[in-house]
């Protein structure tokens, strides 16, 4: 995987009758942060954490936040978390800008977004 500010470069061979095609895709990763609130008290919210992580690298300290990198939209993640909450939940998806602040985080955690932001 890929780190902030460096390519994605994935290649792919499809066959297309007799001809092989190669397909190149280049992706930048971005880091992003989604935040939530779940409203329904004591549903179990384990099949949206696990979609958080699957996206890329991942770090997670606060409650309702989530910090990872990826290769896709704001809107293909928000898209792909939806289907893992109810409908009165509400999700926030940013990605990431230039400028960072934060108080009473670990070394370990400070490190990680110092890394990827």
């Amino acid at each position: 995987m890929s780190h902030k500010g460096h390519v994605d470069i994935v290649t792919r061979k499809v066959c297309r009758g007799s001809t092989l095609i190669h397909i190149l895709r280049i992706s930048h990763m971005a880091t992003f942060m989604v935040t939530y609130d779940l409203i329904r008290p004591g549903k179990d919210y384990s099949k949206l954490y696990d979609a958080i992580k699957s996206l890329g690298s991942w770090w997670h300290y606060l409650d309702s936040t989530w910090f990872f990198v990826s290769s896709s939209s704001a809107k293909e993640i928000r898209d792909e978390l939806l289907r893992h909450v109810d409908g009165n939940d509400k999700i926030l998806v940013l990605r990431s800008g230039k400028e960072a602040a934060w108080s009473g985080i670990s070394n370990k955690g400070s490190d990680w977004l110092k890394n990827n932001l």
